[in-house]
């Protein structure tokens, strides 16, 4: 296999900050660095063991991040599987999904 996990994700959001602001708040992810090519802004969210999140926030180019259609009709990548560092963790992480009403 030359292969050895994921490096990073890109995705494409409308509203930055407060993609950061739920990765943060479930997951105590960071931000690690901030680009402004010419399309937008490019934020680098740290998702632990060297992995991260390129984040894109489109200058009205891409209307994608506004389409909301039921789970595996939303596109390409439909969703990204986080693993949890222990059973504890992945206890709280649910904890704080729910809270957010963002799991049942």
């Amino acid at each position: 296999m030359l292969l050895d996990g994921i490096n990073h994700v890109a995705v494409i959001t409308a509203d930055i900050d407060r993609f950061v602001e739920f990765y943060r708040d479930v997951f105590g992810c960071e931000v690690v660095g901030r680009q402004r090519p010419p399309f937008g802004t490019l934020t680098f969210v740290d998702i632990g063991g060297g992995r991260d999140l390129n984040v894109f926030q489109l200058d009205d180019t891409n209307a994608e991040a506004s389409r909301q259609v039921p789970m595996f009709g939303r596109g390409r990548l439909d969703h990204v599987g986080f693993q949890a560092a222990s059973l504890e963790a992945f206890n709280e992480v649910r904890r704080r999904l729910m809270a957010k009403d963002a799991t049942d």
